[in-house]
């Protein structure tokens, strides 16, 4: 696994913002993001624009993602596309070309994986389902193309490691459960907007919607160390998320930071399962040495 990690392409591609999101990801991991680690091999597919004219140019715009995905991307490489209407053509075209990728993702959550959905997460109109990964997710979206008598009942689920952050998502009144055995984290005019689905040995997860803000970060990082079961284990995590922490071995410094602009209490996790009560005034930057 580590192997995969260090050698695959995060490949990501989207049109006009969700270019800018892709490149903007891409720099994360191939730089740094939240701690300090080796870099990851990652890319966004737009930024060669002599590539990108002359694709366009000599077959279409449609195909200016799927051409590359099929010269430069092998086995064991991450595509993630981002579109906000869920319609791009050249992304579904890429996406489609990465050969089976439903089947592959299917197999890779079923053996331990995860797949996160946000918004329409593999939305392409024309299929028994509207999310091709809805029964990853548990979750689906009518598009009134179908006609449905009723809806499975649920209830919202709190005991999850995961603080929704309710006030940073927007709401989809068109969303049901496949089959009842997603559980609700939250939901809204009726219809659940973040779900946690068990699917063999992995998890499927969807989120309505994420706009960037301190609360809905931590939200993202809860989710992610759930479903890398690391909830509760994971060394130099505040409690609090408008506090933020990052370990420097070099120089064994502890670095934590106060996004707010109000004093916080916030405790910080240590790999030996202990932890350090930290005290921050608004905005401050505190180093501390271990």
């Amino acid at each position: 696994m580590d192997h995969i990690i260090q050698q695959s392409i995060r490949a990501r591609c989207g049109n006009g913002g969700s270019a800018a999101d892709a490149q903007h990801l891409a720099a994360e991991l191939s730089g740094r993001f939240y701690y300090d680690r080796p870099p990851l091999n990652s890319e966004a597919l737009h930024c060669n624009t002599s590539y990108l004219t002359a694709v366009a140019n000599d077959y279409g715009y449609d195909l200016i993602y799927s051409r590359m995905i099929d010269g430069a991307c092998k086995k064991g490489d991450v595509l993630i596309g981002i579109s906000t209407s869920g319609n791009s053509k050249n992304v579904c075209n890429a996406f489609e070309k990465a050969h089976q990728l439903v089947e592959k993702l299917t197999q890779f959550v079923y053996n331990g994986g995860a797949f996160i959905g946000v918004n329409e997460p593999s939305a392409v109109p024309g299929y028994h389902t509207f999310f091709r990964m809805a029964h990853v997710l548990g979750i689906d979206e009518d598009t009134g193309a179908r006609v449905c008598h009723g809806k499975w009942e649920y209830d919202v689920d709190f005991s999850l490691p995961i603080d929704v952050a309710t006030d940073d998502l927007k709401v989809n009144d068109h969303l049901y459960l496949t089959d009842g055995k997603a559980k609700v984290l939250w939901d809204a005019k009726g219809c659940p907007q973040m779900t946690v689905n068990r699917f063999g040995k992995g998890l499927g997860i969807y989120m309505s919607d994420f706009a960037k803000s301190n609360e809905a970060n931590r939200m993202l990082l809860d989710i992610l160390l759930y479903a890398a079961n690391l909830s509760g284990k994971a060394p130099y995590v505040t409690d609090d998320y408008r506090a933020e922490a990052a370990y420097y071995p070099a120089s064994h410094a502890l670095i934590v930071i106060n996004n707010a602009d109000e004093p916080v209490d916030t405790f910080v996790s240590l790999p030996d399962g202990a932890g350090l009560a930290v005290s921050l005034k608004p905005l401050e930057t505190k180093e501390i040495s271990l």
